[in-house]
């Protein structure tokens, strides 16, 4: 059977605990030495001090270990029929108790044998009672601790769910946003270029079809998105005609990198629609892609039409949109910013890690 991405993540995320568990086994040994340390005045009475560290040392590595062996083995299997049903298996809690009350069982049956074969000595009652009372302490903590982590896991499950399916809320209200603004395009250049008209339609399905590729995956290669953003600006010159002039430029150092599909794309749509197209003589726009000395990327997008004032939307689907995927994506490193740099131009920049997520 083919293994699938969520079950080769299930092993990996199985590996990683069960070594960490091993971690806490100096834990146990600290646990069982402090009945030794209670009784230190006895036992050096009784010049059995090594007798004690070595029944300590046995109990604090053995009765863990047994725990943390049934516990392994139980999400092994639990991964491994998990994988065949094609579902995670969930168990009612009364399953973990018994998981523990086994590995209790195993480590106490262990310890008391190999404290009689090492040492040669019988386990009396206060050692007994010593037993069940450290290996109770180690199943509880084994219990809450394999409870918290399993509480945790889900919460960051469910948490990832919830952003991945807004992600995909918001990326696909993005698609109809461009589409919609495209048309409006359209619709004018028909009633002022008619016989340009068919030709753009044309362009606007190829551009379309570009973006629903890069739709696929949540970042898209900078050179894909720069195509389209080449291939949409040269569109809306057909209907600005010398009103608008543009560069792309992409600094050398900044190779294949990846950024979220279409949100260079917004940025330089909501330039034109609010800069250049407002404005009587146009205006010139800049695209500029550089690499910072922090190892992030930024993406710049400036444009000399109508200044940003109080009137310029600043909140609108599409920037709020950008805002929000930038922010799942990249937390607050982003840094999105909307203002007028120096020169008066309006700039919308924002920063990106160039990393590939799907």
């Amino acid at each position: 059977m083919k293994t699938n991405t969520n079950t080769t993540a299930y092993w990996q995320n199985y590996r990683a605990r069960m070594l960490a568990y091993l971690r806490l086994l100096p834990l146990g040994v600290v646990i069982a030495a402090v009945p030794l340390l209670y009784n230190l005045a006895e036992r050096l009475r009784e010049g059995t001090v090594g007798i004690g560290l070595a029944i300590s040392t046995i109990y604090g590595l053995v009765i863990p270990l047994a725990i943390w062996f049934c516990y392994g083995a139980f999400y092994g299997a639990r991964i491994w029929l998990g994988e065949r049903a094609g579902v995670p298996l969930r168990y009612p809690w009364i399953t973990y108790v018994l998981i523990n009350a086994l590995g209790l069982w195993l480590g106490l049956w262990l310890a008391f044998a190999l404290i009689e074969q090492l040492i040669g000595s019988q386990v009396g009652g206060g050692e007994l009672r010593f037993s069940f009372l450290f290996g109770g302490v180690a199943m509880v903590f084994f219990a809450m601790h394999f409870a918290y982590r399993r509480a945790r896991e889900e919460a960051l499950t469910l948490s990832a769910s919830v952003a991945e399916a807004r992600y995909h809320a918001l990326e696909n209200q993005m698609r109809p946003h461009f589409l919609f603004n495209a048309l409006n395009s359209l619709a004018e250049l028909i009633e002022t270029q008619p016989d340009k008209a068919a030709a753009t339609v044309y362009q606007l399905s190829e551009l379309y079809r570009r973006i629903l590729a890069n739709a696929e995956a949540k970042t898209a290669p900078l050179a894909s998105e720069l195509e389209i953003v080449r291939a949409y600006l040269e569109i809306e010159q057909l209907r600005f005609g010398a009103r608008l002039s543009y560069e792309i430029s992409v600094a050398p150092a900044v190779g294949e990198v990846y950024l979220p599909g279409l949100v260079l794309q917004t940025l330089v749509e909501n330039a034109v629609k609010h800069g250049i197209a407002p404005s009587l003589t146009g205006g010139h726009l800049s695209v500029e892609i550089t690499r910072e000395a922090d190892g992030l990327y930024l993406a710049c997008v400036r444009n000399t039409g109508r200044e940003l004032n109080a009137a310029t939307p600043t909140n609108g689907t599409g920037l709020a949109n950008t805002r929000a995927r930038l922010t799942l994506l990249y937390g607050e490193r982003h840094q999105f910013t909307l203002a007028a740099d120096a020169n008066g131009r309006t700039t919308a920049s924002f920063y990106f890690t160039g990393e590939r997520i799907d």
